[in-house]
């Protein structure tokens, strides 16, 4: 009778077994065209929460003292995660945060969202600049730049670096898709009025097929 049942068991299956997991939603591209599975929030009593969407569906929350690994549950609108007395709903830019009982409604730092998300992919620095606008992300094996409001995204890889101590500046050269790139790093704080944020670690200087262009930068580690 055991071998009959775990027969018919099997073949329900074969014909197609329902995954009782909630569907998840593909995430969105990020401006460098990485799916953005990260996102940061503040939250009420300026607490701040990454969210970030793990491989097989679930989700990571790193708090201020601690992090959590939550499972998705069913929920009547927007994605929910769960694990014990600690909850995470998202839907658009809103969020809430369960811990407990107590709940706290969250938004959104788009900006914020951007930078963690490239820190989590494994980049180790993030750039940006206006007139034109461009995205800079910088990784162990690569760098990818994003130019002219979004027209140009070339990823360079294997970038050669040259450290230079006095005065300190680190310097990346690299070559992909008929394009050439050097790029200089000077630290030291620099101001963007029009950037994400009120101060970076870094005055970066690109040079890109004979043009160039300026902006601030910070290591994401």
């Amino acid at each position: 009778m055991q071998r009959l049942t775990a027969l018919f068991v099997a073949v329900i299956c074969a014909s197609g077994c329902v995954d009782e997991r909630p569907p998840r939603p593909e995430p969105p591209l990020g401006p460098t065209g990485f799916p953005l599975t990260t996102h940061a929030y503040t939250c009420s009593g300026d607490s701040f929460v990454v969210a970030t969407l793990e491989p097989d569906g679930g989700l990571y929350i790193f708090l201020p003292l601690d992090g959590h690994r939550l499972e998705p549950v069913r929920s009547a609108s927007g994605a929910r995660y769960q694990a014990g007395d600690i909850a995470f709903w998202m839907k658009g830019e809103e969020a809430r945060l369960e811990i407990a009982g107590r709940s706290q409604p969250c938004v959104e730092d788009r900006g914020a969202t951007l930078w963690e998300d490239a820190k989590l992919r494994g980049m180790d620095f993030r750039a940006v600049g206006n007139e034109p606008g461009w995205v800079l992300e910088i990784g162990l094996d690569r760098l990818v730049l994003l130019a002219y409001y979004g027209e140009l995204l070339v990823t360079f890889p294997d970038p050669e670096r040259i450290d230079v101590n006095d005065p300190p500046s680190t310097t990346y050269r690299a070559e992909a898709e008929g394009h050439h790139i050097e790029i200089r790093l000077t630290p030291g704080p620099c101001y963007d009025s029009m950037a994400d944020a009120p101060a970076y670690g870094a005055t970066v200087v690109i040079d890109l097929d004979g043009r160039r262009l300026w902006g601030c930068g910070s290591a994401l580690h």
